[in-house]
């Protein structure tokens, strides 16, 4: 059946296909397909048989795809938001862990030093230098409290026992009553102890946290960023990091996916990095691809994706 042939342009577990039932196709090229499920490859630039309706993306993020041309083509584009989010929420409170204690420093100084015959001594005196501070009762920043934002104010709350700040422009019923929403992002940089980035990247975010707003944060704050690289000046970060502007920082997003050699972060000072990969777990990869799969089940059989990101012109 030609209005069921399904494109895979990314890898797709089976425990996502495994979705379609009996009618569906998994065809090789999208010449002919009726869907397309796809993860971060670059659909910008590709041509759309007459034959697509549907583009599902497993994962939140959508600038891979032309969203306003499919939309006039008629197909429609959805995407699977919070199906990352457990994910995500983990690794910035990993990052916030790593930055406040300084894990990777003291284990680089332990490698550094294990030929030492007298390592024991010598750790007495250097471990001064990787003391850190304690999370409980300080304050957590929450930029954006869609569904990842929410988790981490949660865990940061119930799980270490931090007093929650937040701010987002699209206020929800969901926000729970222990986070204190503050008038402007600029408000919670001023007052937190730690900055976490939960909002997307678009014309009015780019460069949110660049040398003017990080001077409204405190010596002591850190920042994590596992949102969008766009968000952070990265230069301006690594200068304020240098002198001392804030503590500390962690990052899990560039400005450009894979960083080069000279990005100023990779040799920034207290500064800890990841490859893009925190909403990349087994378990957050398996319930986006169910999440779309799902969502492509019900678009060809007439219905309406539940996350759709574009209004298409039927």
């Amino acid at each position: 059946m030609k209005d069921r042939e399904v494109f895979c342009l990314n890898n797709i577990s089976r425990v996502g296909t495994g979705k379609f039932r009996k009618g569906y196709t998994l065809v090789d090229t999208i010449d002919t397909a009726a869907a397309v499920l796809v993860r971060s490859a670059d659909m910008k630039e590709m041509q759309f048989p007459k034959t697509l309706r549907a583009i599902g993306r497993a994962g939140a993020g959508v600038n891979n795809i032309p969203l306003d041309r499919c939309a006039e083509e008629g197909i429609v584009v959805f995407n699977t938001p919070g199906a990352n989010a457990n994910a995500v929420k983990e690794l910035v409170i990993a990052g916030l862990m790593l930055a406040s204690r300084d894990v990777v420093g003291g284990a680089d100084w332990i490698k550094a030093n294990a030929d030492d015959p007298d390592i024991k001594k010598t750790a007495e005196k250097a471990k001064k230098q990787f003391a850190g501070n304690e999370i409980k009762g300080k304050t957590l920043g929450v930029i954006g409290l869609g569904a990842i934002g929410r988790t981490v104010a949660e865990i940061a709350h119930n799980g270490f026992g931090m007093e929650v700040a937040g701010y987002d422009m699209f206020l929800s019923p969901a926000i729970p009553d222990y986070v204190r929403i503050l008038p402007s992002a600029e408000d919670v940089l001023k007052e937190a102890d730690v900055v976490t980035l939960h909002v997307p990247a678009t014309p009015e975010t780019e460069n949110m946290i660049r040398r003017e707003t990080l001077q409204l944060m405190k010596p002591s704050a850190i920042l994590v960023n596992c949102a969008r690289g766009a968000l952070v000046n990265e230069a301006d970060l690594a200068e304020a990091l240098r002198d001392g502007v804030i503590l500390a920082a962690g990052t899990d997003v560039f400005t450009n996916d894979i960083p080069s050699a000279d990005n100023p972060l990779l040799t920034a000072v207290n500064m800890t990095v990841s490859p893009h990969y925190a909403s990349f777990t087994a378990e957050s990869n398996e319930m986006m691809e169910m999440m779309a799969a799902e969502a492509v089940d019900a678009v060809l059989k007439g219905g309406a994706p539940k996350f759709p990101v574009n209004s298409p012109k039927l």
